[in-house]
């Protein structure tokens, strides 16, 4: 069992997302194994590519690329609040984006100037400081000069349209906090505001005099439309056997054969990512033909009717990619089990080999 990450993929990506970007230099986000795809490798390909910023969700993240060699910027995204360990952050020259004052005060703790980005939540209500904080935060910063403002930044709760209402209110507001900052002497080097939707839907602040960066996630992985997936997944064929009609499949007896069925063992489960909740719902790929999953996916195996399927042992079924003409993308699983795209990819468990494949120019 593996997943087929193509580097090629990847690097047309990103490739696109700097044509929409005009160029503004990307933190290309590796948080959560590089959204499932891997951590390092991953890491190590965007940055040979000229990518020089990257995005992490927990500190242990950017200790383990600064151990891999990754000498390029790494951003701490928001929320560590009080548990920020501003000495390790320190050894590992990682530039958190700061989201309390707990936070600042574990910075001050020690004793020297420190490049900050400041999180301003402007309407998704989860890290950065409120717009009625902005004031008490300015003045922290004129008190004790410790950190250095490098960058401003806000997350949108809904920017997949560019017309939404109220990512133009949350831009708005963003702007009126940048603007209190510059008013007070703070002025910050960069503005980021823009996730994978904000790039393609060209939403950017309008404001002058800053360098503008963006933060792809997802398009760099083509889990949203108009990009490329990057990642495959196959599993082997194990087992291939007869069953009667009346007979029943997997826990709690929820699949009976209503006819001579044919049916085969994959050797992959929720245990490896692959969602319970395809269970006699999704299906697979074999020799470019569909299989649908039937009864409970189980911790390690899945089982499939191939009774229309030329299907051996040794065989390899594709869980998520493309087999032939046939397709199953991560949209696809996503919507089946009323989730998302995201979702799917970071489930896939470590056990999961991951194969690099492809050298993109």
């Amino acid at each position: 069992m593996k997943a087929l990450i193509d580097l090629n993929a990847l690097g047309r990506n990103l490739a696109r997302i700097r044509e929409l970007s005009g160029g503004a230099s990307l933190v290309a986000m590796v948080k959560a194994n590089a959204y499932g795809h891997g951590l390092v490798p991953v890491t190590r390909f965007l940055e040979s590519k000229g990518v020089s910023i990257f995005g992490v969700a927990r500190l242990e993240e950017g200790e383990v690329l600064r151990q891999a060699g990754i000498s390029s910027q790494i951003l701490l995204m928001a929320g560590a609040g009080a548990f920020l360990n501003a000495k390790r952050l320190l050894n590992a020259n990682v530039t958190p984006v700061v989201s309390s004052f707990e936070e600042l005060e574990a910075l001050e703790g020690l004793g020297l100037v420190w490049p900050v980005h400041i999180d301003i939540d402007t309407g998704m209500s989860r890290a950065g400081f409120s717009m009625a904080e902005i004031p008490a935060l300015i003045q922290w910063f004129k008190l004790k000069r410790f950190a250095q403002i490098d960058g401003l930044i806000t997350h949108f709760a809904n920017a997949e349209s560019a017309q939404c209402e109220f990512t133009a209110k949350q831009l708005a507001e963003f702007e009126h906090a940048v603007k209190q900052f510059e008013s007070a002497g703070l002025k910050a080097k960069v503005l980021h505001v823009a996730k994978s939707t904000a790039i393609v839907n060209s939403v950017t602040p309008s404001l002058t005099g800053y360098e503008c960066w963006v933060r792809p996630g997802i398009a760099l992985y083509g889990g949203c439309e108009g990009f490329e997936p990057v990642m495959s997944w196959q599993a082997p064929v194990t087992l291939v056997k007869n069953l009667e009609p009346g007979m029943t499949v997997g826990y709690n007896q929820t699949w009976k054969a209503q006819r001579e069925t044919k049916v085969a063992l994959l050797r992959a489960g929720y245990g490896d990512g692959y969602p319970r909740s395809l269970s006699s719902q999704g299906s697979v790929l074999i020799g470019g033909k569909r299989a649908p999953v039937i009864g409970r996916v189980s911790m390690d195996v899945i089982t499939v009717d191939v009774t229309d399927v030329d299907c051996q042992v040794g065989d390899r079924a594709v869980l998520l990619g493309q087999d032939g003409l046939g397709k199953i993308t991560a949209q696809e699983l996503a919507e089946t089990c009323g989730t998302i795209s995201y979702e799917i990819f970071t489930r896939l468990a470590e056990r999961v080999e991951r194969e690099y494949v492809g050298t993109s120019s």
